[in-house]
């Protein structure tokens, strides 16, 4: 189990709640706690990207592992602020990300652009999203 407790995370930060992978890595990531987080003013509040490319290997057909990176038990307790945009959900065309898979508890962020999935459902139940323009 990984806890991070108390952080405050601001200016050009490109996403403080970043997970990414690619198809032949596979391996699990999981039992990961965010409590009481502070954003301000970063680009993307979330980036989860299963599928990520190098610029080298973007017209590549993709190798998969298996089983493929697997994502569980990912909780986000009173996390707050704003960003440039929600960010994006992005899980694997043959394995997609589940709902379960992340667990909101009183959380609230306020961005320009709304989450973005692909390959993904998610239950917002415990996020508020506001999105200003």
């Amino acid at each position: 189990r990984v806890l991070a407790r108390d952080c405050i995370v601001d200016g050009d930060n490109w996403a403080p709640f970043r997970f990414k992978s690619q198809p032949p890595r596979g391996g699990y990531i999981e039992d990961i706690v965010f409590e009481r987080f502070t954003v301000s003013d970063v680009r993307n509040i979330f980036d989860v990207s299963l599928e990520w490319k190098s610029s080298h290997e973007k017209d590549r057909t993709p190798e998969y592992s298996d089983p493929v990176t697997r994502l569980s038990g990912i909780v986000f307790r009173d996390c707050h602020g704003s960003g440039k945009t929600m960010g994006h959900f992005n899980g694997f065309g043959i394995a997609p990300l589940a709902p379960d898979v992340f667990t909101f508890e009183n959380c609230s962020f306020e961005a320009g652009e709304p989450l973005s999935l692909k390959n993904a459902e998610t239950d917002t139940v415990g996020l508020e999203i506001t999105i200003s323009k």
